[in-house]
């Protein structure tokens, strides 16, 4: 009777009764008031809003397309996330770039024909990459592809910015040109012939030569060389101040940019870290696994190296990845193109 009596006099009060929140299940999360299956749900993949625009959601995980056109070959950054569309170059004889919509759709064939292309990158209205022997660069919405460049060694890394394009070669020679191939200028002579990684601190091309194990740096307006670290690795990024790459030990280390100071060993122990990529705060890894066609994961981590998380597991060679200011992207050898919110 005294409860009737409190909720009639709420009620005269205009004040609602208590409401509490549904329990969720194990692989549900509360979103707008409901439970939802975040493991199987594609507008709540994952989490709470994260949407699978156009893709299927499986495990937590958006699977954007497995059209096994998109199958990459891990050579250089394969895979570009531009605002509003991703590019892939993929693997195929003869190879072709892909571009799929991030708001959904169907994936689009915008170049074929290619040689094994890689390195793709996006500077509006042009998508560039390199495919040997040669680097090409096709206007969005137009069908004929421009040679930029003919290098006499083959590309093995290719990055470019607003105002220029930057390629390294197998002899170890690192060039810049204008977007549009004109006025090539040598930054840094040929050496021993190497895989050369790239990457743009804004005012530097930083370069890795596994053989030589060599970490160092150009000035993008030319100059000389300037070492960081002697050792060996497979993979370069750069946020903000910071540097960092991966390991032949398992680990991922940092040093301040462009000075090299302050080399640590942020992450330990991995099996086999890759394809390190970074933004803001986080840095993110593909970790291969201990041994040839173990299963992958994709790990994200403080710049740091503190609250390592395991975004994604029990991946089929994952490789390729990127990041926007909300997902992180990566390919798998089935030919999938997936997609997770940070």
């Amino acid at each position: 009777m005294a409860a009737l009596l409190l909720v009639g006099c709420n009620s005269i009060l205009g004040i609602d009764p208590p409401t509490h929140d549904p329990v969720c299940g194990t692989a549900e999360a509360l979103c707008g008031g409901r439970c939802i299956d975040v493991w199987t749900d594609p507008a709540n993949c994952g989490g709470c809003a994260s949407e699978c625009t156009g893709g299927t959601c499986a495990n937590g995980l958006c699977k954007l397309t497995d059209d096994p056109l998109i199958v990459a070959d891990g050579i250089g950054r394969c895979m570009y996330v531009a605002d509003d569309a991703i590019y892939v170059g993929t693997a195929q004889m003869p190879g072709k770039i892909v571009r799929l919509p991030k708001s959904g759709g169907s994936l689009e064939t915008i170049a074929a024909g290619e040689n094994q292309p890689h390195d793709v990158a996006w500077v509006a209205p042009y998508v560039y990459w390199s495919t040997p022997p040669a680097i090409r660069r096709l206007k969005l919405g137009n069908t004929s592809i421009e040679t930029l460049a003919t290098p006499s060694s083959p590309t093995s890394a290719l990055t470019v910015d607003e105002g220029s394009i930057y390629w390294a070669s197998w002899d170890a020679s690192i060039w810049r040109a204008n977007l549009d191939g004109t006025n090539p200028t040598l930054l840094k002579a040929s050496g021993v012939d190497d895989l050369l990684i790239l990457a743009n601190d804004g005012a530097n091309l930083f370069f890795a030569a596994p053989v030589e194990t060599t970490i160092a740096y150009v000035p993008k307006s030319g100059g000389g060389v300037t070492t960081v670290a002697t050792e060996s690795t497979v993979s370069l990024a750069i946020s903000g101040p910071s540097l960092f790459w991966s390991r032949l030990d398992g680990s991922i280390a940092t040093s301040s940019v462009p000075s090299g100071e302050g080399i640590t060993s942020i992450v330990e122990n991995e099996d086999s870290p890759a394809d390190v990529v970074a933004d803001a705060t986080h840095v993110y890894w593909v970790d291969l696994g201990a041994s040839p066609g173990a299963v992958g994961t994709i790990v994200r981590a403080n710049h740091d190296g503190t609250q390592r998380v395991v975004l994604a597991s029990g991946l089929n060679r994952p490789r390729c990845l990127a990041v926007d200011p909300t997902s992180v992207y990566w390919l798998t050898d089935d030919g999938a193109l997936w997609k997770r919110g940070k």
